[in-house]
C-alpha cells in the first residue's frame, strides 16, 4: 500500500516484521522506522546504562524487579495515594535528580512527516502515544482488518495426533510442488518440541525450531561469573582476564556480549563481587539465536504472511492461544486502573480479537487442537469454539512415509551439495588435524565429519560422563607419575577440582574416591606382574601426511609402558575408558574400532620412541559396571575377569611373558588363552609382528580415503549399514547431533559386509 507523504520522510511505528515489508517492497529512503519502544524512549524519556544498577543500589531492589518496575516509570508524574506508586514515584524523583532519564525535548516539536502505526493492538497506552504525537503532526492508526474467513478447526485427542496431522499435511503440500521455505508451524509449545522431532523424524520432513540460548548457559559465562562471583577487581581491570579467557575459549562472539554489559560499569569503583547480581542478571538477558536453515519447515511465533505461503497453527487451547494474561505483572489492576491502563481483562479482550484478526490475514490456514496431553485435559480456544469442529482420518502409518519426500520427481533434495578446495582450504587456513574420533566420525558419516570437524556447528557439551572421565585420567596420570604416593591427597585435590559442593556432587565424590582407588590398586598389582615400566602420561604424538593441505595425523595416548631389553623398546600402550569401546578387527577395513591401532601407527611412525617393536595395545576399563554374577565363581573373581585389559597382544611368547610374568596361567589380558602345550587358542587375540604390519597398513589406507576425500570436497551422507544388522541399526546416525540439518534418506545409507580374519590377513600364514 502506498501512501501520500508531504513534506519529507513517513514516519512508521510498527515492530520489525513489518518494517521488513516496506523495506523489501518500497524505497528505504521514503520511511523513518521505530518500534514501539523506541518511540516511547523518543516520547518519554531512555534510561541511562547505569539506571537499573542505581536502583538496585539504592532502594535494595532484586535486578529482576528493577526492569519490572522501569517497564512501568513511563505513566508516573505525579504523587499518589497508592503505596506502590508512591514507591514508583520516589524511584522517578530519585532517576531526574541523578540524570538518568534521558529525554529529547526537541523531538516532538521537530515532527513535520506523517506517522502510520501499525502491527499494534489498540491498547490504552498506545493511545496515549497517540494522543501526544497527535498535538504535533497527524497520526494514522492502521488497525487489521479481516481478509479471509475462518470456517473450521481440527480436533485431536492428543497432541501426537496433532503433530502427526500436521506431518501429514505437510507431506501432501511437498507432493503438490510447494517449495517447503513457504510452510510455517505456530503456537509451538514447549511440550510440543519432542513430539515434533520424534514425528518429523520419522516421516523425514526438516524442519529447524528457531531457539534462543541465554549466554549464561554457555561454559565461557560460566567461568566468567565464577570468577567475578569472588573478585576483588574493578570492571577497569578485566582486560587481562577477558582476553586469557578468549584464548582458551576462542568464542568472540559471547566475549563482546559480555564486554558489551561491562561498558555500563566500566567508570564505577565497585569490586566486581559487588556487581556480581546485576552483571549475572543482565547477562542472563542476552539470548543467543541459533543459526538459520534454508529448506526447512519453520516455527514461527507471528509474522505477516504471504498468501502463497501454508501455515499450521497448532495448540489452540484455552489460556495457550492466546495466552491468557492475568492480574500478576508489577502493576496490578489497581495500580492499572488509577494509570488509565488497561487491565487484564481489558487486555485479554484485545488479545483474543486480535489473534482472530491475525488468523482472518492467513489465506492458507489450517488450525487444531488437542484434548489431552501429560499434564492434563484441554478445551478448545474460547476464539474459536464457534467454527466447525473436523475429525481427521489418518490415511497411512507414519512407518509408510519414509520415502514419500524423496521420490524423483520431488522438488526437495537433502543431497550434500560439494564446495569448492581452494575455498575449503582458505577457511581451514591450509592446515587440518586428523585424530582418531575425527577419523571415526568420517567413516560412519563423511558429512557427521564434515558438519562437526569442518564447520565446527556444534559445540561439544561436556557431559558427567566425559566430566568423570577427564577426572580418571587427571588421577591416573598424577598417580603414576608420582609413583603411588600421597594417592589420597592427589584422588582428593582432583576430586575438588572437578566436582561442586553440593550434596548431590560430595556423594557422587565418594563413589568415585572408592571406584579410584580401586583401579589404582588394580594397577599397582599388575606392574608386580610385568617387566613394562610407565614411561609417558597423556602424551602427544602426531605425524605429517603429504596432501594439498598441511595434514596431522595426531592423537593423545593415556599411558604408553616400555621394556627395554638393550637393543629394542618394546611398547605397550593403554587407553582409559569409562564406556564401552569396540576392538572388533572385522570393522577395521571399514575404517571402524582403529583407536588402538592409530596409537600404534603413530608410534611406528612417529620417530617418538627410538627403535619401536609392538607389544601390545590396550583398552583400561575404568568405572565399568561388573558382569552378571557366573556360578562358581566369586565376586572378586568376575571383578578380575571384568577389569581385564582388551586389545591386541603381541604373539611374541618372550616379549608376551615379560608383560605378563603369568600369561599362561591367568593373564590380567583378555583374550590370551594357552592351551596345555603352551600354544595359543586359534581364538586368542594375539599377533605377529607381519599381522601388526597388515593392520597399520589398513590404518594407512584408511588415512589416504580420508585425505582424498577431504581433497575432492566430498562430505555426503553416507551413514553405513551392516548386512547383518538390522535396518534401525545404522552406524552413523545413532547419537548424532546433527539429525535436524541432514534429513538422511534410505538411499543415502551404504550397505557394509564384515570382514572375516582370513580376509584381513590375506596371505599371510606367518607363524612363530
Amino acid at each position: 500500500m502506498c501512501y501520500n507523504i508531504f513534506g519529507g520522510k513517513m514516519i512508521i511505528i510498527c515492530p520489525d516484521e513489518i518494517k521488513n515489508k516496506y523495506l523489501q517492497t518500497n524505497t528505504i529512503h521514503q520511511y523513518k522506522f521505530y518500534n514501539l519502544q523506541e518511540i516511547k524512549e523518543k516520547i518519554y524519556f531512555k534510561y541511562h546504562d547505569l539506571t537499573l544498577y542505581a536502583i538496585a543500589k539504592e532502594f535494595q531492589i532484586k535486578p529482576a524487579i528493577v526492569t519490572e518496575i522501569m517497564k512501568s516509570l513511563y505513566f508516573i508524574n505525579e504523587n499518589y495515594a497508592n503505596k506502590k506508586l508512591q514507591k514508583l514515584s520516589t524511584i522517578y524523583k530519585f532517576l531526574e535528580n541523578k540524570n538518568y532519564l534521558e529525554k529529547d525535548p526537541n523531538f516532538l516539536n521537530s515532527l513535520t512527516d506523517e506517522i502510520i502505526i501499525e502491527g499494534y493492538p489498540l491498547t490504552k497506552e498506545l493511545n496515549k502515544i497517540i494522543d501526544i504525537l497527535n498535538t504535533k503532526t497527524k497520526v494514522t492508526y492502521k488497525s487489521l482488518e479481516a481478509k479471509y474467513e475462518l470456517k473450521n478447526i481440527y480436533e485431536f485427542p492428543d497432541a501426537e495426533s496433532e503433530v502427526r496431522f500436521v506431518a501429514e499435511n505437510i507431506l501432501e503440500l511437498l507432493h503438490e510442488k510447494v517449495d517447503i521455505n513457504k510452510i510455517f508451524i505456530m503456537n509451538v509449545q514447549n511440550s510440543y518440541y519432542n513430539i515434533i522431532s520424534r514425528v518429523f523424524s520419522l516421516f523425514k520432513i526438516p524442519y529447524q525450531i528457531e531457539k534462543k540460548y541465554n549466554l549464561t548457559s554457555f561454559n565461557i559465562t560460566k567461568e566468567f561469573l565464577e570468577f567475578i562471583k569472588t573478585s576483588e577487581l574493578k570492571v577497569s581491570e578485566l582486560n587481562e582476564y577477558l582476553e586469557c579467557l578468549n584464548n582458551k575459549y576462542h568464542d568472540d562472539q559471547k566475549i563482546l556480549e559480555i564486554v558489551k554489559v561491562l561498558n555500563k560499569y566500566f567508570t564505577l569503583n565497585d569490586q566486581l563481587k559487588d556487581l556480581y547480581e546485576i552483571i549475572n542478571f543482565e547477562l542472563n538477558q542476552i539470548k543467543l539465536p541459533s543459526k538459520k536453515y534454508k529448506n526447512v519447515v519453520k516455527f514461527v511465533k507471528n509474522k505477516n504472511f504471504k498468501d502463497d505461503e501454508y501455515v499450521f497453527a497448532i495448540s489452540n487451547n484455552e489460556g495457550l492461544v492466546p495466552k491468557l494474561i492475568k492480574n500478576a505483572d508489577y502493576l496490578k489492576d489497581e495500580e492499572k486502573a488509577i494509570l488509565n491502563l488497561d487491565l487484564s481483562f481489558e487486555l485479554n479482550e484485545i488479545n483474543n480479537n486480535y489473534q482472530i484478526l491475525q488468523y482472518q490475514n492467513i489465506k492458507n490456514l489450517t488450525l487444531s487442537y488437542k484434548l489431552n496431553d501429560s499434564s492434563g485435559k484441554y478445551t478448545i480456544s474460547s476464539i474459536l469454539s464457534s467454527l466447525e469442529v473436523l475429525k481427521y482420518t489418518f490415511k497411512n502409518n507414519a512407518l509408510n512415509y519414509n520415502n514419500y519426500l524423496y521420490k524423483k520427481e520431488e522438488k526437495y533434495d537433502n543431497s550434500y551439495t560439494k564446495i569448492d578446495f581452494e575455498d575449503l582450504k582458505a577457511y581451514l587456513n591450509n592446515s587440518l588435524n586428523l585424530s582418531y574420533s575425527s577419523m571415526d566420525q568420517f567413516f560412519r558419516c563423511s558429512f557427521r565429519y564434515y558438519l562437526n570437524n569442518i564447520l565446527k556447528v556444534e559445540p561439544v557439551l561436556e557431559t558427567q560422563a566425559t566430566k568423570v572421565g577427564k577426572l580418571f585420567h587427571k588421577v591416573l596420570e598424577r598417580t603414576l607419575k608420582n609413583n603411588y604416593e600421597n594417592v589420597d591427597q592427589i584422588i582428593l585435590e582432583e576430586t575438588n577440582n572437578f566436582l561442586n559442593s553440593d550434596l548431590k556432587e560430595k556423594f557422587y565424590a565418594k563413589k568415585l574416591t572408592k571406584e579410584l582407588k580401586k583401579v589404582i590398586e588394580r594397577l599397582q598389582k599388575r606392574e608386580e606382574k610385568s617387566d613394562f615400566r610407565n614411561t609417558y602420561f597423556e602424551e602427544y604424538l602426531s605425524i605429517e601426511k603429504n596432501s594439498k593441505l598441511n595434514i596431522k595425523v595426531l592423537g593423545f595416548v593415556d599411558k604408553i609402558m616400555i621394556f627395554n631389553d638393550g637393543i629394542n623398546n618394546y611398547v605397550m600402550v593403554v587407553d582409559y575408558k569409562t564406556g564401552t569401546v569396540g576392538t572388533d578387527l572385522t570393522k577395521i577395513k571399514d575404517g571402524f574400532n582403529m583407536q588402538l591401532l592409530v596409537y600404534l601407527y603413530l608410534i611406528k611412525n612417529s620417530k617418538f620412541i627410538k627403535n619401536p617393536v609392538l607389544a601390545g595395545a590396550y583398552i583400561e576399563h575404568i568405572l565399568d559396571d561388573l558382569k552378571a554374577a557366573v556360578d562358581g565363581k566369586t565376586y572378586e573373581e568376575i571383578e578380575a575377569s571384568a577389569n581385564r585389559l582388551e586389545g591386541l597382544t603381541t604373539k611374541n611368547k618372550d616379549v608376551l611373558a615379560h608383560m605378563d610374568k603369568y600369561y599362561d596361567i591367568d593373564s590380567y589380558i583378555k583374550g590370551i588363552k594357552v592351551k596345555n602345550d603352551g600354544e595359543f587358542y586359534n581364538y586368542s587375540k594375539v599377533y605377529t609382528d607381519s599381522e601388526f604390519d597388515i593392520l597399520l597398513s589398513y590404518i594407512d589406507d584408511n588415512i589416504k580415503k580420508i585425505i582424498n576425500s577431504i581433497e575432492e570436497c566430498d562430505f555426503k551422507i553416507d551413514p553405513k549399514r551392516y548386512i547383518t544388522a538390522k535396518p534401525s541399526d545404522i552406524v552413523g546416525c545413532e547419537f548424532c547431533p546433527f539429525k535436524e540439518v541432514c534429513y538422511v534418506n534410505a538411499k543415502d545409507i551404504k550397505i557394509l559386509k564384515e570382514t572375516t580374519y582370513e580376509e584381513l590377513m590375506g596371505d599371510n600364514n606367518e607363524v612363530d
